[in-house]
């Protein structure tokens, strides 16, 4: 089997075996730089926040963050800015469903997060 494909890569890139090793070392090379870039644009990408109400239909918040700077903390920084007070108290954001969907964004799985707030949360934003 070995031989087989050391055949046909000495077949496929002729000339000395320096050549082929040059070779597979530029393809791999290739292959990392663009996965480099995929990386890199996937972690500029601008993540959305809603906030959806009991019974409303889910809100944007007026600010996107970036993927590579999603965190619990940024995100706790953002909602105290909002909030009329800056002090808020949503019960979600202590369940292990929002750290879970903290983590799948942060992953490059999710574009978005929703914080769904009851009647019994503080949160004072005005959307106008």
């Amino acid at each position: 089997m070995m031989d087989s494909l050391w055949h046909w890569a000495i077949t496929f890139f002729p000339g000395s075996t320096w050549s082929v090793i040059d070779a597979l070392v530029t393809i791999a090379t290739v292959i990392g730089v663009g996965y480099s870039v995929y990386q890199g644009w996937k972690q500029n990408q601008k993540i959305k926040i809603y906030i959806q109400r009991e019974d409303e239909a889910p809100q944007k918040l007026p600010v996107d963050v970036m993927r590579k700077h999603f965190s619990r903390s940024e995100l706790f920084g953002l909602l105290g800015a909002l909030d009329k007070e800056s002090s808020f108290r949503i019960k979600q954001t202590s369940s292990e469903t929002f750290l879970q969907d903290i983590l799948s964004v942060q992953n490059g799985k999710k574009d978005s997060i929703t914080i769904k707030i009851n009647k019994d949360d503080k949160f004072d934003w005005d959307n106008k």
